[in-house]
């Protein structure tokens, strides 16, 4: 293939996933994280642990350059637009191993197609903007391990150093990475470089400190005047790591236990457990085909390029023990967009060693023709079994939970509001301003604090997950009628 053919077929790959996300992605506002994140990077706020510096930044210009759409749908665009990036670099790595141009198509398609990348890159989130910073990093290491390249050498750094500021989740993906770039007499000033590329990456964490900083001179977050803490309440301030403690805090995410499952790599027993996990990853995209032809890529990548295979192998499977092991995730498969990258890498080296058994160009055509059929087939029964995530766009519901708050509390209420409701009425008061005086905080309000504004004479609305639910239930909270999600007065 001609360097214009080969560039075209990337380019395809690239446009073809991008209008496919566009065309599915919710419109509007959502609940939960991706609420958040549809909210923190507009305002320049800190998110939650640990702080995602990179997708914040990136976020909050994208958000403010882009001329269109409400500012929801903007950052949802810009998880589709990363994601299509990392179905070309899924592309572009494929190329970097020698696969053939169909069997890297084929892995830019697989990438594409699974079905939890569909759902992760057609909502706002860190996931698409990692798999696309470790991408980067995985095509030039791999053109470094072939060509000794200095100037891949940095850029494979600097793309280590930028998933670590999308999400410290990326310490698992770099072992695989250093010893794809293990290499012997590496120029002095080559290393010097490159770990200045690295640092970039890291550096971009000092934005947690200097914003809280200035959040808290200019007294940009409401909760503070309600008597929280600075850094109590999330958006602004999260942990308030303009402290050293706080920063610390953030970043390690300490309140959430991580630091309890880093040694998941190391419980030998929960192995069956993580390879079965694997296996489910691998077969994303194509069902048992799909994951076949990954396990066989790898297996030949180790065979004949061992620290390409090795490396590859290490970045798809490393993260799931962590995974696994972190009782506090509720989303799990969030964490494994690199890992299904990994495997659609490994199914397009795996397809192009299916072709090369083939014992003449004739027989390699047919079996590439054969090998592209089986694909086609085994994605489409895996597009029909999940309408869900293929099926028609989706209007998002963030929207609505606005709406019921509005229409049933007064302007100058305080609204306590469980995670999953927050994020949405946090959007609409901080980046619409539309709650007309209503303020939001989170479910962890002190019963001190609560008891204050009602003798104040403040109005106050408890919005928990469920009725079961309910958040300071040592209140006595009355329901208001007509309301969804259900709203709750609360009397002192």
């Amino acid at each position: 293939m001609t360097g214009r053919a080969d560039r075209f077929a990337g380019a395809a790959v690239f446009a073809l996933a991008l209008l496919l996300y566009a065309a599915l992605v919710p419109l509007g506002l959502a609940q939960w994280d991706t609420g958040e994140m549809q909210t923190v990077p507009y305002i320049l706020g800190i998110a939650h642990p640990p702080g995602f510096p990179l997708y914040v930044l990136l976020g909050w210009v994208w958000s403010h350059a882009l001329p269109f759409g409400e500012v929801a749908t903007r950052l949802t665009l810009l998880s589709a637009l990363c994601g299509a990036g990392a179905a070309y670099l899924a592309y572009r790595a494929a190329r970097e191993l020698e696969a053939p141009p169909a069997a890297a198509l084929a892995s830019g398609a697989l990438f594409a197609l699974a079905p939890l990348v569909v759902q992760h890159v057609t909502r706002a989130g860190v996931e698409p903007l990692l798999a696309l910073c470790a991408g980067l990093a995985v095509c030039a290491g791999l053109r470094f391990e072939r060509t000794g390249s200095p100037r891949a050498l940095a850029v494979a750094a600097l793309g280590a150093g930028l998933t670590l500021a999308v999400h410290t989740l990326a310490i698992w993906f770099l072992p695989g990475l250093a010893l794809l770039l293990a290499r012997r007499g590496i120029a002095r000033r080559d290393l010097r470089a490159a770990a200045g590329a690295f640092l970039v990456g890291p550096l971009l964490y000092a934005y947690l400190p200097l914003r809280s900083a200035v959040v808290g001179r200019l007294g940009l977050d409401p909760t503070v005047a309600l008597g929280f803490a600075p850094g109590a309440q999330a958006f602004w301030d999260y942990d308030h790591p303009a402290n050293w403690a706080g920063f610390v805090r953030h970043v390690s995410g300490a309140q959430f236990g991580a630091s309890e499952a880093l040694g998941a790599p190391f419980v030998l027993a929960a192995y069956p457990s993580y390879l079965g996990r694997w296996w489910e990853i691998l077969a994303q995209p194509a069902g048992a085909l799909g994951g076949g032809l990954a396990l066989l890529g790898l297996a030949m990548l180790v065979a004949r390029r061992p620290r390409a295979g090795l490396a590859l192998a290490l970045i798809g499977f490393l993260a799931i023990p962590f995974s696994l092991r972190y009782g506090v995730l509720q989303d799990a498969a969030k964490y494994y967009l690199v890992a299904v990258w990994a495997g659609a890498v490994g199914g397009g080296a795996g397809a192009s060693a299916l072709v090369e058994l083939g014992r003449d160009a004739l027989a390699r055509r047919g079996l590439a023709y054969a090998l592209g059929a089986g694909l086609v087939f085994a994605a489409a029964q895996v597009v029909a079994g999940d309408p869900a995530t293929y099926g028609r766009r989706h209007q998002a519901d963030g929207a609505a939970v606005v709406r019921g708050v509005v229409a049933g509390t007064p302007p100058g209420a305080i609204v306590i509001a469980a995670w999953t409701y927050s994020t949405p009425l946090a959007y609409a008061e901080y980046v619409e301003h539309g709650l007309g005086g209503r303020q939001v905080v989170n479910d962890e309000a002190p019963r001190e604090l609560v008891a204050g504004w009602l003798r104040a004479g403040r109005p106050v609305y408890v919005l928990p997950y469920a009725p079961s639910d309910r958040i300071l239930g040592e209140l006595k909270l009355e329901a208001v009628p007509g309301t969804a999600p259900a709203l709750y007065r609360a009397r002192p």
